[in-house]
Parts: C-alpha cells; structure tokens; sequence
C-alpha cells in the first residue's frame, strides 16, 4: 500500500516545488517604476516585463504615458527603449491585434507602400486576409499594386478560381479524381456520357469546369466527369501534346474515378462497325481574354439508339515548341 502512494507523494512534491507565475505587470506599475528612479532601474523593470509579461495592450496613448514617466524620472532612451521592446515581444494583446486577419484594402496599402514582398509573403501566412474574392480580378488588381507572383499563387490559388459559364452551355458536375494533383506533369479528363440516338454532343473543357451542349441532335447526359488537374492556361498550341481515347459500353467504378487509359486513339472502339462507329474530335481552343485555354470534345452518335460511351483527353505540356505542321488543329466554336 505504501508503494502505490508514493507515486503521488512526489508528484505533490514536485508541484509544491515548481514556482507560480506571477502575474502580468499593469501599466501603473510600469509607469510609477519608471518615475522613480530611486527604488528601481529601468533593466530591472525590463527584466520584469521579460519575466511576467504585461496585461495592457501598446497602444499610442499607453506608449504616451510610458513615455510621460520616462521623461520625469530622467530615464537614458536606450534603456526605455529596450524597455519599450520588451514589452512588445511580450505584449498578448498586442500579438492578438497585430495577427489578426488583414483586409484587402491594407493589403493593397501595404503593396503600395513599396513593403518588401517575400516580408509581405511571410506576414499574410501569419495572418491571412478576410474577405477576399477568388477570382483573376483580385489577382490581377494584386498584380497591378505589385505583388509578386509567389504572393498572388498563395492568396488566389489559380485552380481555386471560378470559371465563368459559357454562354448556351450547360455547366456539369465535375469531381476531383482520387490522384487530383494541380502540378502532376500529365493531365487527364474522362466524361462518361450517354450521347441520344444519331446526334452529335459538344464538351468544353476549361480551366475546373465541364460545359456541354448539343451540336446537333439532342441533350447529353453526363454520368461522370473526372480530372486530374485543371485545363493548362496561357500555353500556346505548339507547346501542347494531346491524345484522346474513346470507349463504348459502360465502365467500371475504378476507371470512373481513375481515369484509367485503356487504349489511346482517335476513333470507333473495336467492336463497332466502321459505318456505324462513334467519332470522337478533341481540338485545343487557344486562349482567351483570362489566359485561359480549353479543350472542345464533339462526340458523334450514328447508332438509331442512345450509346453509353467513356471518353478521355490526356495533355501534356511539352518544354519546347514543337513544329507548327505537329501542333493540334483549332476546332472553330460552332453557332447555333
């Protein structure tokens, strides 16, 4: 029985040991420190305010009144000053008040100031700023106050920005694949769809959204739409190398949420009739206003039946242009 106590006897022991913090020092103890110089120095006062802390927070009117009691106890302004710095390194309130969130307008007043961005960079991780609209506005009024790259790519990260729905198109749902990577060297789309009976279907891949229409014919219905990454932007056509592949018949879970490339071609799938196999177009459209480029899908259906069919685009950014006579051709957007 005594050995099952002794554990907690020294743990007592310990906790009556250890030392209880003392209280945060208040600006009156500050202030009537510093007026007289007879019952203590200003480093004894500074090695307080190391210790404990203060409770206030170093506003101008309390940074006044230190000041105020500085001047009528003759204090050296080295020691006040080093006192002054203490108290901001050890200031709660003031560490509260200096990282909460900035607007976008001090933001933007900070850049204007000319304030060192990688500085910059490393205060708004700190501190984040509220209420910013993600959009290519925002990041392009960023760019016009100065921002760096490195400090738009953080606070609007590109594959975060909304895209605009295109005019006669309707937006369809577009998911995440399970290896969804905006910086994997190859990127893919897979739609399965079911195309109606002798029609052909238009898609438009742009940026982190999926629009479709009927080219002729009637309405798609799309039964999965997956990506690895979003649609490449600002890269012209001579540097871009596209494959494409179609399937019929229906497929499995794993290849909807994967993308898995069973075979890469242009065309019918083996078992269809040349007469009556589907075509498949992929064309990359070049950019627009934004920067952004997109990839235009038409699938064609001969058969008298609604077809279920897999298709996939798979792209590659290549580090050097390649010959025009190479390049994919640009497929015109077609009215209707």
């Amino acid at each position: 029985m005594r050995l099952l106590f002794l554990p907690v006897l020294i743990a007592a022991s310990a906790f009556a040991q250890v030392k209880q913090p003392e209280p945060p020092l208040t600006l009156g103890v500050l202030t009537a420190g510093l007026q007289d110089p007879v019952v203590i120095d200003v480093p004894s006062l500074t090695k307080e305010v190391l210790a404990r802390g203060i409770d206030f927070d170093l506003s101008p009117q309390e940074l006044a009144a230190l000041l105020t009691a500085a001047a009528k106890g003759k204090r050296t302004p080295d020691q006040v000053a080093a006192l002054i710095a203490a108290c901001q390194e050890n200031c709660q309130k003031c560490r509260a008040r200096f990282l909460k969130p900035l607007s976008l307008d001090e933001l933007l007043a900070m850049l204007k100031r000319g304030h060192d961005n990688d500085i910059l960079l490393q205060e708004v991780k700190a501190r984040r700023v509220k209420d910013l609209d993600v959009s290519d506005g925002t990041a392009n009024v960023l760019r016009a106050y100065g921002a760096s790259e490195e400090l738009v790519a953080f606070l609007i990260p590109d594959e975060k920005v909304p895209t605009i729905p295109l005019d006669g198109y309707n937006t369809l749902e577009l998911k995440h694949a399970e290896d969804y990577d905006p910086s994997a060297p190859e990127g893919w789309l897979k739609v399965i769809a079911e195309i109606p009976a002798k029609s052909t279907s238009e898609f438009v891949f742009k940026h982190n959204a999926l629009f479709a229409r009927p080219f002729n014919g009637g309405e798609p219905r799309t039964l999965g739409a997956y990506m690895n990454k979003p649609a490449p932007r600002n890269i012209p056509v001579e540097r871009l190398e596209l494959n494409s592949n179609l399937q019929s018949a229906e497929v499995s879970g794993d290849e909807k949420k994967n993308g898995g490339f069973l075979r890469i071609g242009k065309g019918k799938p083996k078992d269809e009739n040349a007469k009556d196999a589907p075509v498949l177009e992929a064309s990359y459209l070049t950019a627009d206003s934004d920067g952004r480029n997109a990839f235009q899908i038409r699938l064609t259906n001969k058969q008298n039946s609604p077809q279920q069919y897999s298709f996939t685009i798979r792209w590659r950014v290549l580090a050097a242009p390649k010959s025009p006579a190479a390049a994919p051709a640009k497929l015109v957007p077609a009215k209707k």
